[in-house]
């Protein structure tokens, strides 16, 4: 009897437990219209500066999905390759610099300007070389980068001191992380650099021998013209540019915290300096 009632209740638990798995609702699975269209996705071409860290911290802090901006960030070493993003059809926003777009002559109207920025470019020498004003880069070797700011900054620099370009051996570097590496291993004898790869140099005991004016428009934000002309991208722009100044707001008030990861993430650098730099 033992037996059989143990059967009997064995066989009673099963049948309960399987009329409760019958009663429950089955998981709901997606549904397309859950789903972000393509063609409403805004394409963000970025390169790790000072400009971009506002449009980072915005995709990382939830600011675009609170707009209800739908964003898709593409990060790129080289400003070249930024650049060719942006003329071509895989980007519809993105950073670049008005010295590059001058350079590019009728592709530059490919992209119509959204607004313009300011970075403070560098000129960074080694600490172990003897280098102590900027006359004594002549005849050395310097990492940067054609067409650019950080090139129209450097030959200020050498005017400043009578040398011209031509006397100094210019390489070019486009990727920052890279060049900044190169500087601090003794790869090269100076090396321009902006934020925040110029605190990387300086936590590696590199010394400033020049600093360009950051209240000069040399970096700009720009739209792929084609993209720009399309009924939504006027209402993404404006939402784009909100987001930049909420960004902005907390990237100043919430202090390093807000960042350190990112610039780990992003632009490469190590925690030690990536915990202490300023914004």
């Amino acid at each position: 009897m033992s037996t059989l009632f143990k059967g009997h209740s064995l066989f009673l638990i099963a049948l309960l437990l399987l009329m409760s798995c019958q009663k429950q609702a089955p998981v709901a699975a997606p549904q397309p219209s859950e789903a972000q269209p393509a063609d409403t996705v805004l394409r963000l071409a970025l390169v790790p500066n000072r400009d971009c860290l506002p449009f980072y911290y915005a995709g990382q802090s939830g600011i675009f999905r609170r707009l209800g901006l739908h964003v898709q960030i593409t990060t790129y070493r080289s400003q070249l390759e930024c650049d060719t993003a942006l003329l071509g059809q895989s980007a519809d926003v993105g950073w670049t610099e008005p010295a590059y777009l001058q350079a590019y002559g009728k592709k530059a109207g490919r992209v119509t300007t959204l607004w313009q920025t300011a970075t403070a470019w560098q000129l960074y020498v080694p600490k172990k070389l003897r280098i102590a004003k900027v006359k004594d880069i002549a005849g050395r070797t310097v990492a940067a980068s054609r067409h650019s700011a950080a090139l129209t900054t450097m030959e200020q620099a050498l005017k400043r001191v009578g040398i011209q370009l031509s006397d100094v051996y210019c390489t070019q570097v486009n990727n920052l992380k890279l060049r900044t590496g190169m500087l601090t291993s003794g790869q090269v004898d100076a090396a321009m650099l902006c934020w925040p790869y110029g605190s990387w140099a300086s936590a590696g005991g590199c010394k400033v021998l020049y600093t360009g004016k950051a209240e000069e428009k040399n970096g700009c934000f720009v739209a792929r013209e084609k993209w720009h002309k399309l009924p939504r991208a006027s209402r993404q722009v404006e939402l784009l540019q909100k987001a930049r100044n909420m960004a902005l707001d907390s990237l100043r008030q919430k202090g390093n915290a807000a960042y350190s990861a990112i610039l780990q993430r992003e632009y490469g650098l190590p925690a030690s300096v990536a915990d202490t730099i300023k914004y």
